[in-house]
């Protein structure tokens, strides 16, 4: 949990990270599936189709998001023709829980352009 929140989030969450912990620990297919995702992840290139996108698109990076790299987002960002960038400032990869109303606000600017 310490990739996916910050500090002051777990110290200030305990409920809420044991009731996450404890939901996670019951489901076999929640690690299962992360492993799948894993091994997509690196055996799966898919940005060269990229381009192909057409639709309106909303990437959101968190800068402090100790999983995924901002950069990637701003792969996805360039590569996509119609997309949005938006980095959450102090966002970590738990930023919807985390920073849940600028995340809900920025996710609700984008779909009523």
């Amino acid at each position: 949990m310490q990739l996916t929140f910050s500090k002051e989030f777990l110290e200030m969450n305990k409920q809420f990270i044991e009731n996450m912990l404890r939901n996670y620990s019951t489901k076999l297919s929640y690690t299962e599936t992360l492993l799948k995702q894993i091994r997509g992840v690196i055996k799966h290139d898919t940005s060269r189709k990229l381009g192909k996108i057409k639709a309106e698109t909303l990437v959101m990076t968190g800068t402090c998001d100790m999983l995924i790299p901002s950069k990637d987002s701003e792969i996805l960002y360039n590569g996509i023709s119609n997309s949005t960038l938006v980095k959450i400032v102090c966002g970590t990869h738990g930023m919807h829980h985390e920073k849940a109303n600028e995340f809900n606000e920025e996710i609700l600017r984008f779909l009523m352009v």
